[in-house]
């Protein structure tokens, strides 16, 4: 079994869900009916994704300031980065950190990730340019 399939499926137990990689070696979770995170698998780090909503090409200028102020706090924290996915046209929030050791530091992050996720999605939420 190779280490990130261990780390994934003891993080799963402290869970109490069977967590396994899809083919793209990505795994989401649903935090709830709105809150969505995926993590992947890249190598020598995995990345995070939290989805923030759709965005209106016509009014997508609108959302950059606020974009910039939320980035200088994440960064500031090392906390990630709000970006826009031009094929999906989705504004998201992403964090990546290295491999972790085990399911319980994977679980550290995870409730690192989703606090921050959740505090930018209340925020967005509220942009009439985004469709949650």
């Amino acid at each position: 079994m190779r280490k990130e399939d261990s780390v994934l499926a003891r993080f799963g137990q402290l869970l109490g869900l069977p967590l396994v990689w899809d083919e793209s070696e990505q795994c989401t979770l649903l935090l709830d009916n709105q809150l969505m995170m995926s993590i992947h698998a890249k190598g020598t780090y995995w990345q995070f994704y939290g989805f923030l909503g759709q965005i209106d090409a016509q009014k997508a200028h609108l959302l950059f300031i606020n974009c910039m102020h939320h980035n200088m706090q994440l960064v500031e924290n090392n906390d990630g980065a709000v970006g826009y996915d031009s094929v999906q046209q989705t504004l998201l929030y992403a964090v990546n950190w290295p491999v972790p050791a085990s399911g319980e530091e994977l679980l550290v992050w995870f409730e690192r990730a989703t606090i921050c996720y959740e505090a930018l999605y209340r925020e967005f939420s509220q942009c009439p340019e985004l469709t949650i």
